[in-house]
């Protein structure tokens, strides 16, 4: 499965050959978005991942599904996001805390 390794695509539906492949494109994709990542659960069959940051609601699960053929892929079956995408791209984080200060920057 071809896709760009600097930019992984992180979305529900997006598929990978195995998980060890998907684990390094998460790792990227937080690397790139400039969040840390945490693992809730990481074994052959699944993954669940999350945002470290206080607050923050990124999560993703992906599990190794069967097609029947004998052929396996890691597919991503959730993503939660925490924000609609904005006009000007920011990461995660900085989202999360100009939600934080921008009401306090604003109240003084």
């Amino acid at each position: 499965m071809d896709y760009d390794r600097e930019n992984p695509p992180m979305k529900v539906g997006s598929t990978y050959a195995t998980m060890s492949e998907f684990r390094g494109a998460v790792r990227q994709h937080a690397i790139k978005e400039q969040f840390e990542l945490g693992t809730e659960k990481s074994c052959t069959e699944r993954f669940r991942g999350y945002c470290k940051a206080n607050g923050c609601p990124w999560a993703i699960v992906a599990r190794l599904l069967h097609d029947g053929h004998g052929g396996k892929h890691v597919r991503v079956i959730l993503l939660t996001t925490p924000y609609p995408l904005p006009l000007i791209q920011f990461n995660l984080c900085q989202l999360y805390v100009l939600k934080i200060l921008f009401p306090y920057c604003r109240l003084h």
